[in-house]
């Protein structure tokens, strides 16, 4: 703890303060204990939105990816028939294609509200990436099955995403929020 006077730090077993010579009695102690407690509470919470930010920077940075991703898609794989490709690929339309950049928008946006600043919506924010997540993984698998393919290793990066953004929320719960 540090003195009140001289910001000098002390220990919590003095009588003064060996800078200024204050007297630290018991009352004293005891508030400089409560203002540490309530620094130490401010850096925590300071600490958990910087990781809540930094689940934003992640979907807003990987929006990016899935946009060119999608365009890639859309450019070299959808109705190339000179290409090698494999089965998973052979079969991606330009639906495909154009949902990924779709999501890719939806992610630079949200994530980039996230991660810009932390207020009443973050947790709307933060639960629509989550469901739209575990919804495309879904109708992923659905796809695969109604066109009999057994290939569900493809939607194991959305469930992984779905739980960074879950990862999120439980980190939102842990801070207050206040009324605009």
């Amino acid at each position: 703890m540090n003195c009140t006077k001289c910001n000098n730090p002390i220990s919590e077993d003095v009588k003064f303060c060996g800078k200024c010579g204050i007297r630290i009695d018991a009352v004293l102690k005891e508030n400089l204990v409560l203002e540490n407690q309530v620094i130490n509470d401010a850096t925590d919470e300071v600490k958990v939105r910087k990781e809540i930010k930094g689940v934003g920077n992640f979907f807003h940075i990987f929006g990016y990816i899935k946009i060119i991703v999608g365009i890639g898609m859309a450019l070299f794989v959808v109705g190339n028939s000179d290409l090698t490709l494999s089965l998973t690929l052979s079969s991606i339309g330009y639906s495909d294609a154009v949902l990924t950049v779709v999501i890719g928008v939806l992610w630079i946006i949200l994530g980039g509200r996230v991660a810009k600043n932390i207020d009443q919506n973050t947790r709307k924010y933060l639960l629509t990436i989550f469901w739209v997540l575990l919804i495309t993984a879904i109708a992923g698998v659905l796809a695969n099955v109604a066109q009999g393919r057994h290939n569900y290793s493809g939607f194991m990066i959305e469930i992984l995403f779905a739980i960074q953004a879950n990862k999120g929320l439980k980190k939102l719960k842990q801070i207050n929020i206040q009324n605009p």
